[in-house]
């Protein structure tokens, strides 16, 4: 079995039992058999049940610098060790789907740290394996399915990016964000479906439809139909959204983490399409879904890990937004980034 084998049972531990939190650091964490300079490096789970690595660094050891870490989060965080604080290397996997790659990102850093590396070296350049995991595993050859998902991101995405260029800081989801756009206390879930099943979107994680803390979701849902002919391409989307973007090179770091590849580019183009419906919806009470709270101890039951339903929109015409009112809302999200 391999430390990243090892990790991902240990991850799905913590989730499950509430018994393994670690007395002496006050987060939810399993001490690993790779120790640096100031102790042992440690899986855990964040708030947001995330799955996190935490390697401590002693007094004067370096923070590793790394850019444009993708489906990771890095932070120099300060935790109490026994009452005592404790810096830690906080290394966090945005998105469960993820979660396998980051396995074996924890593989490397703890071969590195056993073999003697320092702290931010092993980050350093695990991470940089890390990125070439990523940058294999999304070049799959395109789906129908996958297009629809990423054309329906990009309508909001380019939508955004017209009230302001810099709104492709919203464009969380592709890092592994719960939702697919965020900004403060706001968040946007976009679902895309074909003309055929067009009132029909299907929710793929139990907590996709509840709002973030103390805040408010919209749900986008854009219905298209598949035509040869078509205006809508996930190249000239992308191209577009390129283009008006303030920084094109993120936006093109956000499709690659979603398997877009300007490589494939004849593929991703012979899947077309028109614009038959693009509506917004207000998810609040009464909206038809299911979150944690659906359940009496506000989560999955134990030992259920996966959980997909669908909800027909035809029950939510109350919740949707009219035209003027879904650009004040796009607008709303946006003006986060000023606070």
């Amino acid at each position: 079995m391999t430390d990243g084998t090892r990790a991902g049972i240990g991850w799905e531990r913590l989730r499950q039992e509430s018994g393994a939190q670690a007395s002496d650091l006050g987060v939810p964490s399993l001490v690993l058999d790779a120790s640096a300079g100031a102790g042992p490096a440690r899986l855990a789970i964040g708030a947001e049940r995330e799955a996190r690595l935490l390697v401590p660094l002693a007094a004067g050891e370096r923070f590793p610098m790394v850019h444009d870490t993708h489906g990771l989060e890095l932070r120099d965080s300060v935790l109490l060790l026994q009452g005592q604080p404790v810096r830690f290397i906080d290394v966090a996997c945005r998105g469960e789907r993820l979660e396998a790659v980051f396995e074996k990102l924890v593989d490397e850093v703890v071969r590195r740290l056993r073999g003697g590396a320092a702290p931010a070296n092993a980050l350093e350049d695990a991470i940089t394996d890390f990125r070439n995991l990523l940058s294999g595993a999304n070049r799959e050859r395109p789906s129908i399915e996958t297009a629809l998902g990423l054309i329906g991101e990009l309508i909001i995405l380019n939508r955004l990016l017209l009230v302001d260029p810099d709104a492709w800081q919203l464009w969380t989801g592709p890092a592994g964000g719960r939702h697919d756009f965020r900004g403060g206390d706001r968040a946007i879930e976009v679902k895309t479906s074909l003309r055929a099943q067009s009132r029909i979107v299907e929710v793929s994680a139990i907590d996709q439809l509840a709002a973030p803390p103390g805040g408010h979701l919209l749900l986008a849902h854009c219905v298209l139909e598949y035509d040869g002919a078509g205006p809508l391409s996930v190249v000239g989307e992308a191209t577009h959204a390129c283009t008006i973007a303030s920084d094109p090179a993120a936006v093109a770091d956000r499709l690659a983490l979603l398997g877009y590849d300007q490589a494939q580019a004849d593929e991703w183009s012979s899947f077309r399409f028109s614009l038959f419906s693009q509506e917004l919806y207000s998810v609040t009470d009464g909206f038809p879904r299911l979150t944690p709270a659906s359940f009496a101890e506000g989560e999955l039951p134990v030992g259920v890990s996966h959980f997909r339903y669908r909800v027909n929109l035809d029950f939510a015409s109350e919740f949707r937004f009219r035209p003027a009112e879904a650009d004040n809302a796009l607008q709303e999200i946006v003006s986060c980034l000023s606070l």
